[in-house]
């Protein structure tokens, strides 16, 4: 007997499925994210880093926020959980989206940032004020806003009234062409500083531009998908809150590195690898899954079809997404998989004739050194990747067999010279030297958690507090800092050791010489590695019909690449190995940004842009944006860290994170096979 209703209840039912459903597509993630987005800014108005007096001092100091504070702070907080929710969601269906719909939906979420106040930081004040000092003729690197009497110094925190810019000459120039335009707007002091926050959004909007339209190149020539690279790169909470709303000069160094490092790679690798696209299906966009484990192997991954091309990211039959493709399906390296498991495509490879785009002149080795002496010339750790662009802009020649130590000497010579012309050039033109130098020592007068050997340093030095030595915690941070410096080397020549020897695998195979009578013996190219890098330890333990890793297309009788007559074997391990020196420059920042003496959250900019260009799917990638929201959540929106508010419980959570790396590693190298014993 059917109840009263009881059609129309079922419908009701049905509807509100299909409404959730509609959420969890890449239309509805767009407009959810949105809604977060919306939400954040309108906080901005109540609790957010406002030019006049912080809405929040009396989270420090005596006194309390008003309620309007509190409601800007819960407007933070809603919306950026809303915003990391749409973001992480639909980095699971980055199958179904193209670039270009990705690169709307990040203009889209900027939009509501870009009218309202700063977010997270007060730094864009500071820069005002050190372009206002330059401009009036002063010495930035000599006199902190208050000394240099900046019209707008009342809105620098009281902490860096003092501090003079710590900044390469082009962030100062940049800095003063923001002031200039905000004099130039004239009216009360606020309209100016209005108006000088304008221009250096405007500045940092470019550095994302740079992402954008260089992220993808990179990424195609390191076998990763364009589209997955902006969305970890370009689309983050990090980018939304620190890029757009802050404002900082970090976003122009990581859009100027980005572009250096992608500029040093052969324009044909670019379109060659973007077979090693095929992993990326809407299933295992962000976590990995079965293309994880396979490497650069495309398929067909929970029961739907995928469609490869040679040009952009897979196009996708799932969930009802409509099918996108961004190149031709006639181009070459077309591989197509049906939906009855089955594939019947092929690997089309077409001779072509080696040109001078391909890295056979010095036009891109110039530009990729220029394009980072402008990065170093606003912010000096971008000299870190100088040794990668070197070995990418080596790898070109290296893999057309020149000598590879002439051609790396060559390189670093071509590189190196023209950045240091470049960065010449903006101290001579500014009329600044190297006083910045020395700036960099105040930045240190913070002591937070956030930076890893800090944390240990203030984790011991309370311990030696509670044991009747008072004044031992700044010892034991200058210590510890030490100690994060000498480990940064350490780690720094690990990853340049391992981004070299990338390089040098490179060189084509060797010809050996002819025996009497008979014929040259060329000796076969190495095998390419068909692994995610990201779990090379999971994956270095498999054991041969281990059905944990049982390959699904195997048994479905599905296409593999033919590594001798496929057309690809010369392509995808070149893919592979500029993707080990691009995540060496990526780890590499990430280091220095963990262990020097001071990290903020905008300090993740650069190291996250260059790392989403080579990750590709599995828990690597995962646990890149997990980190990423987390460490936007580090302030709180009108700029005070929470690492202020926390410091015991944040030194113990460092100790505690040092001691987990330290129990992982010994346990991967206990559970490593011991090497077999030559006997002979």
């Amino acid at each position: 007997m059917s109840s009263v209703g009881g059609p129309a209840a079922s419908r009701g039912r049905r509807g509100i499925i299909d409404g959730v459903r509609g959420l969890d597509s890449p239309w509805g993630l767009r407009v959810t994210g949105l809604v977060g987005v919306a939400v954040v800014a309108a906080g901005a108005y109540g609790a957010g880093a406002l030019p006049g007096r912080d809405p929040g001092a009396g989270l420090r100091g005596p006194g309390t926020p008003g309620a309007t504070f509190w409601l800007g702070l819960a407007g933070w907080v809603i919306g950026l959980a809303i915003l990391s929710g749409a973001w992480w969601r639909l980095g699971r269906h980055l199958g179904g989206v193209s670039s270009r719909w990705l690169l709307v939906t990040a203009a889209l979420w900027a939009l509501p940032l870009l009218i309202a106040p700063p977010l997270a930081s007060r730094d864009v004040y500071s820069y005002a004020c050190q372009g206002e000092i330059w401009r009036s003729g002063l010495d930035p690197y000599a006199l902190g806003a208050a000394d240099g009497g900046c019209l707008w110094a009342g809105a620098v925190p009281e902490l860096w009234q003092h501090t003079p810019a710590p900044y390469g000459p082009v962030g100062v120039a940049l800095s003063g062409v923001a002031a200039a335009v905000a004099r130039a707007v004239g009216g009360p002091a606020d309209n100016q500083l209005l108006a000088a926050v304008a221009v250096l959004r405007v500045v940092a909007l470019i550095g994302g531009v740079l992402i954008a339209a260089y992220a993808g190149r990179l990424a195609s020539a390191v076998g990763v998908s364009p589209v997955a690279a902006r969305w970890l790169g370009l689309l983050s909470p990090l980018v939304a809150v620190h890029l757009v709303s802050g404002a900082h000069n970090d976003a122009l160094t990581a859009g100027l590195t980005v572009a250096a490092l992608a500029i040093a790679v052969p324009a044909a690798a670019s379109g060659a690898a973007n077979r090693a696209t095929a992993m990326e299906t809407p299933a295992t966009a962000l976590h990995g899954g079965t293309a994880s484990r396979t490497g650069i192997l495309g398929g067909v991954a929970h029961g739907g079809g995928v469609t490869v091309t040679a040009g952009g990211a897979p196009t996708s039959t799932n969930d009802g997404f409509e099918r996108i493709r961004e190149h031709s399906p006639h181009a070459p390296g077309v591989v197509t998989g049906g939906h009855d498991g089955a594939s019947e495509g092929t690997t089309e490879r077409r001779p072509r004739r080696m040109t001078r785009s391909d890295g056979g002149g010095a036009g891109l080795p110039v530009a990729a050194g220029a394009l980072l002496g402008l990065a170093v010339g606003i912010k000096v750790t971008a000299i870190i990747a100088l040794p990668f662009v070197i070995l990418l802009v080596a790898g070109q020649r290296i893999q057309r067999g020149a000598s590879p130590a002439r051609t790396i000497a060559l390189a670093a010579a071509t590189v190196t010279v023209s950045g240091a012309l470049v960065f010449t050039a903006a101290s001579l033109a500014t009329g600044l030297g190297l006083g910045w130098i020395g700036a960099l020592s105040d930045t240190g007068s913070l002591v937070q958690w956030t930076s890893l050997p800090t944390g240990l340093g203030m984790a011991v030095g309370y311990l030696l507090r509670a044991i009747g030595q008072p004044g031992a915690v700044d010892t034991a941070v200058d210590v510890a800092r030490v100690g994060g410096i000498a480990a940064l080397a350490v780690i720094g020549i690990a990853l340049c050791w391992r981004a070299l020897q990338a390089t040098l695998r490179l060189a084509p195979p060797t010809t050996d010489p002819a025996p009497a009578g008979g014929a040259a013996v060329t000796a076969p190219p190495p095998r390419t590695q068909l692994v995610d890098t990201a779990n090379r330890v999971e994956d270095d333990r498999r054991t041969p019909g281990d059905p944990r890793y049982a390959d699904p297309r195997a048994e479905a009788g599905q296409h593999r690449f033919d590594r001798t007559a496929g057309g690809t074997a010369d392509l995808e391990p070149a893919a592979t190995h500029r993707r080990t020196v691009v995540a060496a420059c990526g780890w590499a920042l990430v280091a220095a940004a963990f262990l020097l003496p001071v990290f903020y959250p905008w300090y993740a900019l650069v190291p996250l842009a260059v790392l989403a260009c080579a990750t590709p799917p599995g828990r690597t990638r995962a646990a890149l944006a997990a980190t990423t929201i987390a460490v936007t959540a580090l302030t709180l929106p009108n700029g005070l860290g929470i690492p202020v508010l926390t410091k015991l419980p944040g030194a113990i959570l460092d100790v505690a994170i040092v001691g987990a790396l330290i129990a992982y590693r010994l346990r991967n190298r206990r559970d490593d096979p011991a090497p077999a014993v030559d006997r002979r």
